[in-house]
């Protein structure tokens, strides 16, 4: 309305509150007081307005020079509110730095960064970053919310449940917002890797999605969409020929599993170029196909790495003559004397003297003839 009508609303709040509605002032406020202050505000502004105007979009014409303004139409420079009556100023300034939309009078403010909100908060949602209003309870956030104390020990603000659930995902990490309320891991559906809410008999799915036998909420639809928000957003999958590779949500839509066949192949139990072979050009000890770097018999003789006394040398029988933990397969010193096998003249006895009576490369311990 025009500012003559304002100020027709503002003698009458006049004669209930002595020329203002009382408030704290908006520099001493928390965002919780900021709640109250603005539900008694919007009571007491949409009471007393009634007998001034019908829908907030009547105009009063005083003269021909006269701008004309609607009680609505709130902006926050100061050359679009300066000539504004104080006590809409103020209620505007606590809208703003509780987080509200003035221009709505119950959204959030948009934002990129923290240094963007009133509150010092930006948090992420489904439909965008927000600024994160103050709150006592979960009864003061907006549906989706939960009310949640900083990590910081600063005020209650109110956070969004898993913001990222249905976003592509290379591992957990991707999948943690901060602040955030509940966890997400990174889990399959149909070998494509999506942010996913764990769920039991006690943890249940949201609205919209179901408990895998896996344990994780999937949407009802089948398949997780490439939302706004995802856009850009990279996840891990496997093709037909099982090969690693990403996809990602690139304009509205999930791209195909795409397989790098130039990538080098390492040693991992994988076929990381998709050429059909695995781990080709690495050891493989025993033959058998698998390269040792992820054989669990490396020597292939049935014995287990970590269990066999010669990982590299097959010794079924696990001979250990001087009890050392070195099999006799593998053992540089069968006998423990301290003698090398190769320089031992007993190598199976013990003697470390290397006495050899009749000089015939066979020593004492072990010759049959010593004196030859």
């Amino acid at each position: 309305m025009k500012k003559q009508g304002f100020v027709l609303f503002f003698f009458l709040v006049s004669g209930c509150f002595g020329g203002r509605i009382p408030m704290k002032g908006v520099q001493d406020q928390t965002p919780q007081d900021n709640i109250s202050d603005i539900r008694e505000i919007n009571s007491d502004y949409e009471t007393m307005s009634e007998d001034v105007v019908e829908t907030g979009q009547d105009r009063i014409k005083s003269d021909e020079n006269s701008e004309i303004a609607d009680i609505g139409d709130t902006n926050y420079t100061e050359a679009e509110t300066g000539d504004l009556d104080s006590t809409e100023r103020d209620f505007m300034e606590i809208q703003q730095d509780n987080g509200f939309d003035a221009d709505s009078g119950q959204g959030l403010l948009a934002c990129t960064q923290d240094t963007d909100c009133p509150g010092g908060r930006c948090v992420e949602t489904p439909d965008g970053m927000f600024c994160a209003p103050g709150c006592e309870t979960d009864t003061d956030c907006p549906d989706g919310f939960g009310c949640v104390q900083l990590e910081d020990g600063g005020d209650k603000i109110c956070v969004y449940n898993n913001p990222r659930m249905c976003f592509p995902c290379m591992t957990d990490q991707d999948c943690k917002a901060t602040p955030s309320i509940g966890s997400l891991t990174c889990g399959s559906i149909d070998n494509m890797h999506f942010c996913l809410q764990p769920c039991d008999s006690t943890n249940t799915c949201p609205q919209g999605y179901e408990c895998t036998n896996e344990g994780l909420c999937v949407p009802e639809r089948g398949t997780c969409e490439c939302s706004e928000l995802a856009e850009g957003r990279a996840g891990f999958c496997i093709n037909v020929r099982g090969c690693g590779g990403n996809f990602t949500c690139k304009d509205g839509q999930l791209t195909k599993c795409i397989v790098d066949t130039n990538k080098k192949e390492i040693c991992n139990g994988l076929d990381d170029n998709c050429n059909g072979e695995t781990d080709e050009g690495f050891q493989d000890s025993d033959g058998d196909g698998i390269a040792d770097c992820v054989d669990p018999d490396i020597d292939g003789d049935g014995i287990a790495n970590d269990d066999d006394n010669c990982k590299l040398v097959a010794n079924p029988n696990q001979a250990d003559m001087d009890k050392d933990g070195i099999g006799d397969a593998c053992d540089p010193d069968i006998d423990g004397d301290g003698i090398a096998n190769e320089d031992d003249n007993c190598k199976l006895v013990a003697n470390p003297n290397q006495a050899d009576m009749d000089k015939d490369g066979i020593g004492d311990a072990c010759d049959d003839d010593i004196d030859g």
